[in-house]
């Protein structure tokens, strides 16, 4: 009986104290030396520009015909309409302890002579590291 009321005061106790304890994660009180972000950059096209993309661009219309030939469809450049798209470079700064799920911000780097890229979607997008 003893032992039991001892090994309980002693479990309450380390609880008590436990809970006082505040952890701090080690990479934000160190600077680890050669931890670097990673930059990263990638081509894309961007859709859905309602009128305002690249009018005369050869690098888009060649770049929605090998999108599109991905599928397994052949299109002929010259039937395809560059007016509501535009080719970018993406780049990134990738953070060295960033997670799988965590958002990360990029920018959008016009060729042609598009002007608002806002609220569009980028498709054909794989980022290289440099």
């Amino acid at each position: 009986m003893k032992i039991s009321k001892f090994i309980l005061l002693i479990s309450f106790i380390f609880s008590l104290i436990s809970s006082q304890l505040m952890a701090d994660r080690l990479k934000d009180m160190v600077s680890f030396a050669g931890i670097r972000s990673n930059q990263l950059m990638g081509y894309g096209i961007v859709v859905g520009l309602d009128g305002t993309g690249d009018s005369s661009l050869a690098l888009t219309l060649q770049s929605m015909q090998s999108t599109i030939s991905q599928f397994g469809m052949n299109v002929d450049a010259g039937s395809l309409s560059e007016k509501n798209s535009a080719a970018v470079m993406v780049t990134a700064d990738l953070d060295p302890f960033i997670k799988v799920g965590q958002k990360n911000w990029n920018n959008c780097l016009i060729y042609g002579e598009s002007q608002k890229l806002k609220r569009r979607y980028i498709i054909d997008d794989a980022f290289k590291g440099s």
